[in-house]
């Protein structure tokens, strides 16, 4: 028989998700100002699932995929080292300061 679940206890699954990620990259999100995206993100994959009907178990797996795209789109990736999965926040580099460091001068190209 299936068992039906309600609204709240959508969101409870959800948020139960990120347990699995650690308290620092949550303190980060909050700093960063993205942690009520997040939080807006579960809610939605809760009210995904309410209208799939999902069970306990879809549920939990389609916030964690919710998650980590959340956290891809924000510039972090996963990581494995060791046997441990990691997430690792990508600092992009200026393009221009790249090309300034790499080229050569307009001097040296002159001789």
């Amino acid at each position: 028989m299936r068992q039906e679940i309600a609204l709240p206890n959508r969101i409870r699954l959800c948020f139960s998700a990120l347990r699995y990620y650690p308290i620092t990259l949550r303190v980060e999100l909050r700093r960063r100002g993205l942690w009520e995206d997040l939080e807006q993100e579960l809610h939605l994959a809760a009210w995904e699932a309410e209208r799939e009907g999902l069970n306990e178990h879809d549920t939990c797996l389609l916030a964690s995929r919710r998650i980590l795209a959340f956290l891809k789109a924000c510039g972090y990736h996963r990581i494995h080292r060791h046997g441990h999965r990691n997430l690792c926040k990508e600092e992009p580099f200026s393009s221009v300061e790249f090309l300034e460091e790499t080229l050569p001068d307009k001097g040296d190209l002159d001789a």
